[in-house]
């Protein structure tokens, strides 16, 4: 890394450079992005900005008041490509732009990517301007999902095949506040939804899924005793996957919850029920994970099921034949994972 002078409102720190009034810290390296200047633009509102080098690519982190964005952006050198009205506003968690324009990057053609999301009051953009694709070079691109990170709430840039995204979800922090069904039953916690009643933690990713949506469901012990979290495939057009924390009656058995299951198929379809074309592994005490399935008109439709002090933890997942065992292993990774959180009695009086 170059050596440079440290800016006013700027310190060293573990692992870069901190922007003190935000919190936000350029990191002095990322994802094979090396820092090479952090500097800071003295007109009003003054924006600092950390630059970046790359093989074959060049990046920015940009930081400013959000306020000030208006009076910033009159210099085109610090006005984003796109629109930012959304996200100053809060009504959207991030602003992303693929293949635009670029300046040539050793000699060669480029094309930046670029976003951008709010940290407090300040505006947080970067900018990754690449000679390579995101196929011929993913982990470049995570330079992007790097900076993201830096920024409010749980915003999440996937790659996929198909690009970069970042996915549109119902359970951002602004959101829960904004939704007074969900008082006193869920908050999060880190990216992770909680569920105040049990304690269940629904994670915010895995490899295949985001968190999209919780539902406050109604149930006989009241409410906040039955939850749905509602996932989506990072892939668009993937499977989607809804989990349930359910409170049951006191004394309930697995063995209970497996007639309960086999009878809502069986109840549903009507039609002969696969107890094999998921693989599953039982909870750490030995409590089994039950898996259920039928198919029909070319989907099959499964059912993950446990119980972990009271609390039935129920996943429901529908797949092509041939995707099916693709998704089996994260779907249950996603039922452990939430039936371990769980600590607190979830049984009641019928």
């Amino acid at each position: 890394m170059a050596a440079f002078e440290i800016p006013d409102g700027w310190k060293k720190s573990a692992n870069g450079y901190l922007h003190v009034a935000s919190g936000v810290e350029c990191p002095s390296e990322a994802h094979g992005f090396r820092l090479n200047a952090v500097e800071k633009a003295g007109h009003e509102g003054g924006v600092s900005t950390c630059t970046y080098e790359a093989d074959g690519a060049r990046g920015m982190i940009r930081i400013r008041l959000a306020s000030a964005y208006s009076s910033t952006a009159r210099d085109q050198e610090f006005k984003l490509e796109g629109d930012p009205a959304d996200v100053l506003a809060r009504h959207a968690d991030v602003l992303l732009l693929q293949d635009l324009p670029a300046g040539p990057v050793g000699g060669k053609p480029a094309k930046r990517t670029q976003a951008a999301a709010l940290s407090g009051a300040y505006l947080v953009d970067c900018t990754m301007d690449s000679t390579k694709t995101l196929p011929e070079a993913p982990e470049s691109f995570l330079f992007i999902a790097t900076c993201i990170l830096l920024t409010d709430g749980s915003n999440q840039i996937f790659l996929t095949t198909e690009g970069i995204y970042v996915p549109e979800t119902n359970v951002s922090r602004g959101d829960l506040r904004r939704r007074s069904d969900d008082d006193g039953v869920v908050e999060r916690n880190g990216g992770d939804l909680v569920h105040i009643q049990s304690g269940a933690n629904c994670p915010d990713t895995g490899e295949l899924y985001f968190l999209y949506d919780v539902k406050i469901l109604p149930h006989p012990a009241g409410l906040g005793r039955d939850i749905l979290c509602d996932y989506r495939a990072i892939n668009p057009g993937g499977p989607p996957l809804n989990l349930y924390v359910t409170s049951w009656a006191n004394g309930s058995t697995i063995a209970q919850v497996e007639s309960f299951m086999l009878a809502y198929l069986e109840r549903t379809f009507a039609l002969p029920i696969d107890r094999n074309a998921c693989r599953t592994t039982p909870q750490a005490d030995g409590t089994s994970v039950i898996y259920g399935s039928v198919t029909k008109e070319g989907a099959v439709y499964g059912n993950l099921h446990t119980l972990r002090l009271g609390w039935s933890v129920e996943a429901l997942l529908i797949a092509p034949p041939g995707e099916l065992a693709a998704y089996c292993k994260e779907v249950n990774d996603i039922l452990l994972k939430v039936a371990r959180s769980i600590t607190k009695p979830g049984g009641f009086d019928p």
